[in-house]
């Protein structure tokens, strides 16, 4: 079955009325409009629907709405918006026009604003980045779950996955309430290695644990659900650090044993993509060599 493809939202600690004021809704129009980038930090989930810190273009949208919304958190201080944040209908106009005039590639799922990281292609979903290459590469084998379905790190996203880990160290650890919705973007922490990485939550168990898969390196897990924090906002601008690959051709029992017996971390791989799928997350049909040989050739025992 096919997820629903939205996430209703309410701001968080805000007080709803039976009916808003045509200001409030003005207000509300000039902030969040249609294409508008959205930073969404969830607190909480109440039957399928998030609670959440809104940003608009860096603006948060709460602090914008003022005294035309009614605050629950005594702990709660607005940020100053500055002049320039505050869109005037005109500009509200021009935005519009601009969106009509400006090509979107809707179709490949291309953030036509979101520029290229190191002459990937990345393209943008709510939530994290993924990659698509261009021609060959060369990498590291970081998960091997069989010939139609291992993962590939290049060697320069090295910097970007210590920069994670930095980011990581200092996130908070306080527990993601539950129930959580499949495609979560969170922090988890590894039972079977002790460190929390980047994750999205594929499935919840009957009996509470949470199905991760984490993103940067391809492997999957199940934990408890204590294990899952929040996210730090940044951390989604880092695309994915790995690549999910796939061969083609038939695999007989013997022939996938083989592959999955390679030896990961004793040399690197040569990628070269035949075919991707659509997106978000791409998957690259490949060939692929180790030490000059093609690994296909496995497809012969």
């Amino acid at each position: 079955s096919i997820p629903v493809l939205a996430v209703p939202l309410s701001l968080s600690a805000v007080l709803t009325p039976e009916e808003w004021s045509e200001e409030a809704l003005s207000r509300l129009s000039l902030h969040l409009f249609e294409n508008a980038e959205m930073s969404v930090i969830p607190q909480s989930w109440t039957e399928g629907r998030c609670e959440a810190t809104v940003a608009v273009d860096g603006v948060c949208l709460k602090s914008a709405m003022g005294n035309l919304v009614q605050n629950t958190d005594p702990d709660w201080e607005p940020s100053e918006i500055p002049e320039t944040a505050q869109p005037t209908a005109a500009a509200t106009e021009d935005q519009e026009q601009a969106a009509e005039s400006s090509p979107v590639e809707e179709e490949q799922g291309v953030d036509a604003g979101s520029p290229p990281v190191d002459s990937t292609s990345t393209d943008n979903i709510p939530g994290f980045k993924y990659r698509k290459l261009e021609g060959p590469f060369e990498g590291w084998i970081s998960h091997n779950g069989g010939p139609k379905e291992f993962y590939v790190q290049k060697d320069e996203w090295a910097i970007e996955l210590e920069e994670v880990a930095v980011q990581i160290s200092t996130a908070p650890t306080d527990t993601l309430p539950a129930p959580l919705s499949a495609g979560t973007c969170c922090l988890a922490l590894s039972v079977e290695l002790g460190e929390t990485y980047r994750a999205e939550v594929i499935n919840t168990t009957a009996s509470g644990e949470v199905e991760v898969w984490f993103l940067d390196y391809g492997n999957y897990e199940t934990l408890p659900a204590a294990n899952i924090y929040p996210l730090p906002n940044a951390l989604l601008d880092i695309p994915a650090c790995t690549l999910p690959c796939s061969l083609s051709g038939e695999w007989s029992e013997n022939a996938v044993n083989a592959f999955l017996a390679i030896d990961i971390a004793s040399c690197p791989v040569k990628v070269t993509p035949e075919t991707w799928s659509e997106g978000p997350k791409y998957t690259c049909t490949c060939t692929c060599n180790m030490e000059g040989v093609d690994i296909a050739a496995m497809q012969s025992l």
